[in-house]
């Protein structure tokens, strides 16, 4: 007679399986070795989703966020990884609503830091959130700040000019959360959903300013990288020209008002939830240092 008493796997959805927050959290679940995973994506035979297939305990069903009741029998616990598109709110509840008439338990439902303020991503996640507590089932937000990885997006300045641009103001705190983060907060989360129940959680990293993390590249590629502020217009440009949508480009700029008027920082629930503070830019520089290094840095180091 076996004296360890197997946990029995409890098992989880994740919705929105293809994104980075999905990916990362349904890979923390697999690592984890407590769940059974339901990966539900649009497209199942996408390569983002053979990945996926290749981890252990995780099945990846085709399906969408308003039409996934039939796809979670048997599930207890939901991950909502709301959307990036216009109409989140609405998608994301019907995912909630699914899972509501599924018989799921306990949703968890990635929402934002500003959910609640007057501003166009604060509305939607206040659409969202509200809705969610109307369907009476046990939830908990995951409020999210800017991602620490979005930096990957100034790799081609950081390379070709040794600096890197926003609408912030270079001394003013703001806070971000890297990717790994959110997955490991998710997984603790979805470890214990009656623990979590009904609650809203601040997932971010400790306060830092824009010069810091000019600072933190600065040290880790060996030469000196600059931050510079430029005028809202200009960061709208660059969002636009990168292919975000009007509503979405203007959502970010209210970000940075938010942190020149000193308003993006928040209280983190990271320690209480992993154990530890969110990582520091500094440290995730320092990990990720190999895709800012100039192609002079590379070939020297070769």
């Amino acid at each position: 007679h076996n004296k360890f008493t197997t946990k029995m796997a409890i098992k989880v959805a994740v919705l929105g399986a293809t994104g980075y927050v999905g990916s990362a959290t349904i890979g923390g679940l697999s690592a984890k070795g407590d769940f059974e995973v339901v990966a539900v994506a649009r497209n199942a035979s996408s390569e983002k989703c053979e990945g996926l297939k290749q981890l252990p305990g995780v099945t990846v069903v085709e399906g969408s966020m308003d039409k996934c009741e039939n796809l979670l029998g048997g599930v207890e616990v939901a991950i909502i990884v709301t959307p990036g598109t216009e109409n989140r709110a609405e998608l994301a509840l019907a995912g909630v609503k699914g899972a509501k008439a599924a018989g799921v338990k306990h949703v968890i439902v990635v929402s934002v830091s500003t959910a609640g303020a007057d501003t166009i991503f604060g509305r939607q996640f206040k659409e969202l959130e509200e809705g969610v507590k109307a369907e009476e089932i046990s939830y908990t937000f995951m409020r999210l700040p800017l991602f620490t990885d979005n930096n990957f997006g100034n790799a081609g300045t950081i390379k070709e000019q040794s600096a890197f641009y926003s609408s912030a103001e270079g001394d003013k705190q703001l806070v971000s959360v890297t990717i790994g983060d959110i997955a490991e907060a998710m997984v603790a989360v979805a470890s214990d959903g009656d623990k979590h129940k009904d609650k809203a959680y601040h997932i971010t990293c400790k306060p830092y300013t824009s010069n810091q993390l000019a600072a933190a590249f600065s040290k880790s590629l060996g030469r000196q990288i600059k931050y510079v502020q430029v005028p809202e217009e200009g960061l709208m440009q660059a969002l636009t020209s990168m292919g975000f949508p009007e509503w979405q480009a203007t959502g970010v700029a209210e970000i940075y008002r938010d942190v020149n008027a000193g308003t993006y920082v928040y209280a983190s629930d990271l320690p209480e939830l992993i154990g530890r503070e969110g990582t520091t830019p500094e440290a995730w520089v320092e990990a990720s240092k190999g895709a800012f290094q100039s192609k002079v840095q590379k070939l020297i180091k070769l």
